[in-house]
């Protein structure tokens, strides 16, 4: 949101007249405004006067995530306002104060949402209904039940988790030995996948008054959404997440964002932001096969599904 406030121009005048033209501009942006004629606070005569010069009521930007660097130079009147005689340049520079802090929601606790056979092991007593011992998932959660068969082979095989358990912060190693109730000779190994942090709502964020819903999130992963005020105004999420306020992001710019599909065959990845032009949450589903898209994108509003997916920031960009 936009602010009002006044450039605050000082210099040193080394003529023994009290006229002064200013010329500014945000650095780079092309031709200076000229203000011409200077009288108040008026300089005066004599070798080396203090003098200011407030300009404005001005916009400044204070939801942006940079700094605006205004430049400037003072010259006398008597001098051709077309030369570069008697100019003095200098800077000045606005730092934005946002109200808008990103909060990072990090997913970090969920149960296992499937099992596979990793190493079939050997020499196991055939069976079904084998259920992996409880000590043998060794990992941060609890909760879980695995069940398995064994064929007439000895090796293991049908596994199935009937209870999905919860608080795992990373994927269990899961070893069937004789605890689990079927003897072998040789270790079998289990491979599990586990659940995704489920959807919760992000209304009432710095960058949309309904920004809509987060997308499931992988274990591990997460993302960042600006609230006034940080963690004081964020929603709180479910408990599969941990929340971290980072100050140092902000809202607002608006970027080109690129997003780059899996480089892998077997990953399709749905990508969220939210659009510049407006302001909603936008998902785009991507695979290796597809092609890049690039958007104008809230800076730091963006996730994706697919810890492959690459995120490249560009340029700030203007809403369509």
């Amino acid at each position: 949101m936009p602010i009002t406030g006044n450039l605050l121009i000082e210099w040193t005048s080394n003529y023994s007249i009290g006229c002064h033209r200013i010329g500014y501009r945000i650095q780079g942006s092309g031709s200076y405004t000229i203000v011409d004629n200077i009288a108040t606070p008026f300089c005066n005569p004599g070798i080396a006067e203090s003098c200011a010069y407030s300009i404005g009521p001005l916009s400044f930007e204070n939801e942006s995530c940079d700094d605006v660097v205004y430049e400037y130079y003072v010259q006398p009147c008597c001098e051709n306002p077309v030369s570069e005689d008697g100019r003095v340049y200098g800077t000045v520079t606005f730092t934005p104060t946002p109200s808008c802090i990103a909060v990072d929601f990090i997913c970090n606790n969920v149960g296992i949402a499937s099992a596979v056979v990793g190493v079939p092991g050997t020499g196991y007593t055939p069976g079904v209904g084998y259920t992996v011992a409880a000590a043998n998932i060794v990992g941060s959660g609890t909760g879980t039940t695995i069940t398995f068969d064994v064929n007439v082979g000895g090796f293991i095989e049908n596994v199935l988790v009937t209870v999905p358990g919860s608080g795992y912060t990373a994927v269990p190693t899961i070893i069937i030995t004789p605890a689990s109730g079927a003897a072998g000779n040789s270790d079998a190994t289990i491979i599990a996948t586990m659940n995704l942090c489920p959807d919760f709502p992000l209304t009432d964020t710095c960058d949309s008054p309904d920004a809509g819903n987060t997308i499931d999130t992988l274990l591990g992963s997460g993302f960042s959404v600006c609230y006034t005020g940080g963690l004081t105004g964020a929603p709180v999420p479910p408990t599969n997440y941990t929340t971290i306020e980072d100050p140092a992001l902000c809202c607002y710019d608006c970027v080109i964002l690129q997003i780059q599909p899996p480089v892998s065959a077997l990953l399709t990845a749905t990508s969220m932001y939210i659009d510049c032009t407006t302001n909603l949450v936008t998902t785009v589903a991507l695979t290796y096969v597809s092609g890049s898209v690039n958007t104008c994108a809230k800076r730091n509003s963006w996730t994706s599904d697919s810890v492959e997916t690459i995120f490249v920031q560009g340029p700030v960009c203007l809403p369509s």
